[in-house]
């Protein structure tokens, strides 16, 4: 496949942390790291990479999950960090950024 263009769509997930925000999922670092990554190997294919922005509903639902047993939890704070860091690396590599929480608003 030779695709014209490619669209990440990156969910939250990385943006948990559990019992407290110093206990993250994966460090601002690593998740820097890993969209570094996708973007090189998406290159391979096509130079018209396009990043879309997290978005995060209630913190109500997400601190903690409720259907989590170990305190698994979402903030909207948390998620703006890791929403600036993609535009940050959007930004690096030239690439375009889509604000979706901008959007949405």
């Amino acid at each position: 496949r030779k695709p014209d263009i490619i669209i990440f769509n990156i969910g939250v997930n990385d943006s948990a942390f559990r019992g407290t925000e110093d206990n993250p999922e994966t460090t601002i670092t690593d998740f820097e790291n890993n969209i570094q990554a996708l973007i090189e190997k998406a290159r391979r294919f096509t130079e018209q990479v396009y990043i879309l922005g997290l978005i995060k509903g209630s913190d109500l639902l997400t601190t903690p999950l409720i259907q989590s047993t170990t305190g698994k939890s979402y903030t909207k704070a948390r998620t703006k960090i890791y929403d600036a860091k993609l535009k940050e690396v959007a930004q690096k590599n030239n690439l375009t950024f889509i604000d979706i929480n901008e959007l949405l608003t």
